[in-house]
């Protein structure tokens, strides 16, 4: 039902969700996933095809366009109106261990005080994405860059990134500090980092194995999974003074990185 105003008391039209379609309208174009509820753009509710109606002047009925100034009611909304659907998108979650987990992390000492709030924040964030195609992707394209550039033994050929897990958690930070800022611009920062998120990755790559002239040649398959536990230590981050756009970074590990590697042969 549409109401004249938020107090809701006159009905201005009653709209049937069994008979429409309901989408976000953005002009046409494709929309990312990042702006599907900015203001601009509008819920869509249009006829649905194979549905009778009654028509005005033997006009078809137009979609009705919803638009309102707050994007997060407006997201609130097309979700209930999808939610009526008969089969209604199922949204990706998180696990709930996952957070619960987070939360225990950032009340489990006196040292997350000071950076509890910025935790949380990269936390939360990384929940909304690790289980997403998108990021998935992202580190599977850097990954297999890397893997592109490293000089291979003469024996392995077909090296190939196989599967990823973005593991459970992100990295947390402590000790935050300034270092130095000086009016010529450079920033030198530096912090305590420590993760235990187990993320995961396996490799796949076919070995020639050639036991001279007497012997036939063989190949196998092989998989390699690499799962990295935990590993925490000390990072100094230094922003250049302009016109330098480039920036440092340097890591020195007061803990050694605890990760388990397992062989898979033919995969």
């Amino acid at each position: 039902m549409l109401f004249d105003d938020d107090q809701q008391i006159e009905v201005r039209h009653v709209i049937s969700l069994a008979h429409h379609d309901v989408s976000i309208y953005s002009g046409g174009d494709e929309t990312p996933e990042g702006e599907l509820f900015i203001k601009k753009n509008a819920i869509k509710l249009s006829r649905r095809v194979g549905v009778k109606e009654p028509r005005v002047d033997n006009l078809e009925q137009p979609p009705y366009y919803l638009y309102s100034e707050n994007c997060s009611d407006k997201e609130d909304f097309y979700f209930v109106l999808r939610n009526q659907e008969t089969n209604p998108p199922i949204p990706l979650h998180y696990e709930v261990k996952d957070i619960i987990t987070l939360v225990q992390r950032l009340h489990s000492s006196e040292e997350h005080l000071q950076t509890r709030w910025i935790n949380a924040l990269i936390g939360r964030v990384f929940l909304a994405l690790y289980k997403t195609s998108e990021v998935e992707n992202f580190v599977r394209a850097k990954i297999t860059k890397k893997i592109s550039r490293v000089k291979t033994p003469s024996f392995l050929s077909k090296i190939a990134l196989r599967n990823i897990d973005m593991g459970e958690a992100a990295p947390v930070i402590t000790n935050p500090r300034l270092k130095d800022l000086t009016v010529d611009g450079e920033l030198v920062i530096e912090a305590d980092v420590r993760y235990s998120g187990s993320f995961s990755l396996q490799v796949a790559a076919t070995a020639r194995i050639e036991l001279g002239t007497r012997f036939k040649a063989r190949e196998v398959n092989l998989l390699l999974a690499v799962v990295l536990k935990r590993v925490e230590g000390h990072v100094l981050i230094r922003l250049k003074q302009p016109p330098s756009k480039n920036s440092d970074s340097q890591v020195i590990f007061a803990s050694f990185s605890s990760f388990r590697l397992q062989y898979l042969k033919n995969p």
